[in-house]
């Protein structure tokens, strides 16, 4: 059984908001991202969600 989504009772952003995001760590090679981690999560969201 797939988990429900939380629904945020607040508005959403407006089409021409601009969301900015800040990472606070890095990785050895100097990447922002572990490509393992992101593929891992990408395949869990995916199960999980669809």
């Amino acid at each position: 059984m797939a988990r429900q989504r939380l629904i945020r009772d607040e508005a959403p952003l407006p089409d021409d908001a601009i969301l900015v995001r800040l990472l606070f760590n890095g990785y050895e090679d100097g990447s922002a991202f572990d490509r393992a981690a992101l593929i891992a999560d990408a395949t869990l969201n995916f199960t999980e969600f669809g």
